[in-house]
This record gives C-alpha cells, structure tokens and sequence, in this order.
C-alpha cells in the first residue's frame, strides 16, 4: 500500500494520523479512495472539475505528478505520497482555504 503523508491541516479529519496507507493503483484512484474514506477532504482534493486544485501540490517520491502522468500516475505499494498545500497572498490579501 502506498503511504500517504498527511498535511497539518487534515489531520485532525484523520484523527490525529501524520500517516495512512492506501491500496490505490494510481494516484486518482488514491485520490477517490481518500474522498470515500473522509468525505470532508473532497474540497482540498477536487477542483470541481476532476481535476488537481491549483493550490496543491501531489509528490510521489520527489516527483511532482504534473510532470508525471498526474491523475494517471501509477503507484507502487513502496511509494509515498505527499500533498503539499500552497500558501499565497500577500500583505493585506485574505487566503481562503476549502
């Protein structure tokens, strides 16, 4: 199963976990077994157009899947997956998050 390192900011929807292992054979399907699962991350995952939110960022190893196959990113049960959030705005913009 591939290991999906969770940011700060779902944790507290995993009960606390930094780490959960997924059985996925790419990363959408990685990506559909984690909004099954916790339903309450489907807007951090989701553009509302199946796609990749412009705001994150999916690694697999060092590898940015939209340099890879993106959705279509193949996995191995060795893999870990990490989803890193981008921070934007500046003095005085307000950041709002899902």
């Amino acid at each position: 199963m591939a290991v999906v390192v969770v940011p700060s900011q779902w944790r507290t929807s995993l009960g606390g976990a930094q780490r959960v292992e997924v059985a996925a054979a790419s990363v959408g399907e990685l990506i559909a077994v984690l909004q099954q699962r916790w339903p309450e991350l489907r807007p951090w995952l989701d553009n509302g157009l199946g796609g990749l939110p412009e705001y994150l960022n999916v690694f697999v190893g060092e590898a940015d899947v939209r340099v890879l196959q993106d959705l279509e990113t193949p996995l191995r049960a060795t893999d870990e997956v990490r989803f890193i959030l981008i921070m934007a705005g500046g003095a005085g913009e307000e950041v709002a998050w899902p």
